[in-house]
């Protein structure tokens, strides 16, 4: 059979993260080189979540670390 695959950003995903206000840090999962830094692609994120009450994190502090 045929596999199917979600579009993401996948807004669904989204509007249940904000109804939860859970905190938020998107980025780039980037395969190939050039798509890292793509302004391009992160206005297409921006676009799919622009009027969720999303709860961004102003600063990320990976686990573990001081």
């Amino acid at each position: 059979g045929k596999e199917l695959r979600y579009v993401y950003p996948y807004r669904p995903l989204w509007e249940i993260v904000a109804e939860y206000g859970c905190p938020v840090i998107y980025g780039l999962d980037a395969h190939s080189p050039e798509y890292v830094g793509r302004k391009d692609i992160f206005k297409i994120a921006d676009e799919v979540v622009k009027d969720l009450p999303l709860n961004f994190l102003k600063e990320f502090k990976p686990m573990g670390c001081k």
